[in-house]
């Protein structure tokens, strides 16, 4: 058996791996889930993540409404609101220096994040990649366990990876692919298109299809729409043209400004 908890903590960021995996603890497993959300407004996706997940919500209780108390209102957090933690970001620098592999920031306060608020079974979810990343070759080998017991091992050589104490990591055993099929035959595939994961939308709305999670899942090879090579094409020339009208229109106004003083 995956789990007997009756409810799970995950790390909901409206893209397609925490959304597969939400959906799967709800329509399969019948867990209550506790969706983390941690806002971070340097980040242009969020406003769109936070539209897909209302969107994602709505349409799992229209799909299956005896689901729907199962999902618990999501826990917002603010990314500056995390308290600091000098252990665990001595520890966050000691992994990058040792491995010399360039981490994500949010591998740090998001361990800050789970001390400080008790945290040690937070699901954060990966993917399993055709060709491992340095991070995927630098954690994989320090886990155990599948589902929700994947986690870290209890002894490790590098006591600086207890950093990951806090998290499981129940999708680094599927691919995209793997994550779609199983969607597909449990019925909530349609819901997978509601997920969010781009970071430079084009018009604010169509995943561009260029930025590195749309280039992974493009080459995951899942069913998605991107924004057409036209399309953007289309939208940069009217954003040039817009740049350009709003410089002359400012070098015209300066230029009378002068000749009037």
């Amino acid at each position: 058996m995956e789990t007997d908890q009756s409810q799970i903590n995950i790390l909901w960021t409206g893209g397609w791996d925490s959304t597969y995996r939400l959906l799967y603890l709800l329509v399969v497993k019948h867990l209550v889930v506790q969706p983390y959300y941690i806002i971070d407004h340097r980040r242009s996706s969020v406003p769109n993540e936070l539209k897909a997940m209302e969107k994602i919500r709505h349409a799992l209780a229209k799909t299956y409404p005896e689901k729907d108390p199962l999902l618990l209102p999501t826990v917002f957090t603010k990314k500056k609101q995390i308290k600091k933690n000098e252990a665990i970001t001595h520890k966050f620098y000691g992994i990058a220096n040792a491995s010399r592999i360039a981490l994500g920031s949010q591998i740090d306060w998001l361990a800050r994040f789970a001390d400080e608020k008790g945290l040690f079974d937070l699901e954060v979810c990966h993917e399993k990649k055709p060709s491992p990343s340095d991070f995927d070759s630098l954690i994989l080998p320090e886990l155990q366990g599948k589902g929700h017991n994947c986690r870290l091992k209890n002894n490790i050589n590098n006591k600086d990876l207890s950093i990951f104490k806090y998290f499981r990591f129940p999708t680094v055993h599927l691919t995209k692919l793997d994550m779609e099929r199983l969607a597909a035959k449990y019925d909530f595939s349609h819901m997978m298109k509601l997920t969010w994961f781009c970071h430079k939308p084009v018009k604010n709305t169509i995943p561009c299809g260029r930025c590195n999670p749309c280039k992974m899942a493009k080459a995951s090879g899942i069913t998605y729409e991107f924004a057409k090579p036209d399309f953007i094409r289309s939208h940069y020339q009217d954003t040039v043209f817009f740049l350009k009208k709003t410089a002359s229109t400012i070098n015209r106004k300066s230029a009378l400004l002068l000749k009037s003083k």
